[in-house]
């Protein structure tokens, strides 16, 4: 039976804080300590070549939880083995696009960026530890859907099926699905999070009734319980945030104020009337974007609003993120690769509100005009899966840990 989810709680975006314990919010607890050391510990066993010390695997031995992280990390690797097995066996020598599969199997990322995996914007190493240690907390959004992708150019009337969904949706759901899987290995620290475009009317001149708005929601959440991102005991605001665009309109003042007040930059209109941030010397020095980028930002900023006032897409995605546990979780946003420019934008703004920073906001980019979907997902998936199996291995090479595996 397919799953159903309780539709009936989904029209109207939870208020709830996320519903786990943030022991960030007490940053000097013994709780909070332990926490830090055990994800520190974990991320630099991801990152080293070679085996732990004795002497740092007995420190290791000593932080709480750490049998519970290889018990997850073995788990996580079943599945991620198990998810890419499926795909590997729909793959045959017609399957075209051969040269990104070997640009996988091979794990060479500059290959895959070439030919549409980006994995330039996200620390795994970071993103995996935090997953299996279980804090900080993670909110993962795949998937950013647009109303206006869904209405039918005859008849202009909205219609969400599996078999009419975008490339990039297609992509974002079957993520959301494996995400949501190996949420079960670690106790609910993971939230799937989505942005509802119930705002912005691309295909036609006309604006959005709030009954196809909300008619949008409900059809969304549906097709994301059919598809597995939701499940039917999940919890609004705690198991998953759908988010609505048109809700974040009304924050867009408190974003510019805060601008104003941050010391990170200016906020004015330019010379055709927008208003735009534009970062200062000493905040464009401790970003981590292209030098591009930042040559951009420093001539002409990040418009917040056009000349009629209305806010633009970079302001209105920053103003999800205004909610105070924000600041204590990390983000993973995985888009297709034209937003890369725009996600600059959003992680510029929410760095300079103070909200976020490269260690907590990571972004996986592909390109779904040029890459079927299965070959996508696949790509994510097996990378993840790389990642994890270093872990468990280096792990294993230990005597001690090696006996929480067996």
């Amino acid at each position: 039976m397919e799953n159903q989810p309780p539709t009936s709680n989904l029209v109207e975006r939870s208020h709830h804080p996320i519903a786990v314990t943030l022991a960030h919010e007490n940053p000097q607890s013994a709780e909070a300590e332990q926490i830090n050391a055990t994800y520190e510990a974990v991320s630099d066993l991801l990152t080293r070549d070679s085996a732990y010390t004795q002497s740092e695997i007995t420190e290791l031995e000593a932080i709480p939880n750490t049998t519970e992280i290889v018990y997850r990390a073995s788990s996580i690797v079943n599945t991620l083995s198990n998810i890419t097995r499926e795909y590997e066996e729909k793959f045959t020598d017609n399957t075209t696009q051969k040269d990104v599969l070997e640009a996988i199997k091979n794990d060479d990322v500059e290959g895959l960026k070439k030919r549409g995996l980006d994995f330039g914007y996200v620390q795994l190493d970071e993103v995996m530890a935090a997953f299996l240690v279980g804090n900080p907390p993670i909110d993962i959004e795949t998937v950013g859907p647009y109303l206006a992708a869904h209405l039918n150019k005859e008849t202009d009337k909205l219609e969400i099926k599996m078999d009419n969904v975008p490339t990039d949706e297609a992509v974002g759901i079957q993520m959301a699905a494996i995400f949501k899987k190996l949420t079960h290995s670690v106790e609910g620290k993971v939230r799937i999070v989505a942005l509802l475009d119930e705002f912005n009317n691309y295909a036609s001149e006309r604006g959005f009734t709030k009954e196809e708005q909300d008619a949008y929601i409900v059809a969304t959440a549906d097709l994301f319980g059919r598809a597995g991102v939701i499940e039917p005991t999940d919890e609004a605001g705690k198991d998953f945030l759908l988010l609505r665009e048109s809700e974040q309109v009304n924050k867009v003042d408190d974003i510019v104020n805060r601008l104003q007040a941050s010391g990170n930059g200016i906020v004015s209109n330019n010379s055709g009337g927008e208003l735009i941030f534009k970062p200062n010397d000493e905040f464009m020095d401790s970003l981590k974007i292209s030098g591009n980028r930042r040559k951009e930002f420093k001539k002409s900023g990040i418009v917040l609003k056009d000349a009629d006032g209305k806010p633009l897409c970079q302001t209105l995605d920053a103003a999800g993120f205004l909610g105070d546990e924000n600041k204590y979780l990390m983000h993973v946003v995985m888009l297709e690769n034209h937003m890369v420019s725009q996600q600059d934008k959003v992680f510029t703004l929410l760095k300079a509100l103070g909200i976020t920073n490269e260690h907590k906001y990571h972004n996986i980019f592909f390109d779904a005009q040029n890459l079927p979907p299965e070959i996508i997902v696949y790509g994510i998936i097996k990378k993840l899966q790389t990642h994890v199996e270093k872990l468990v291995e280096r792990l294993k090479s230990n005597e001690q840990p090696t006996q929480a595996i067996a």
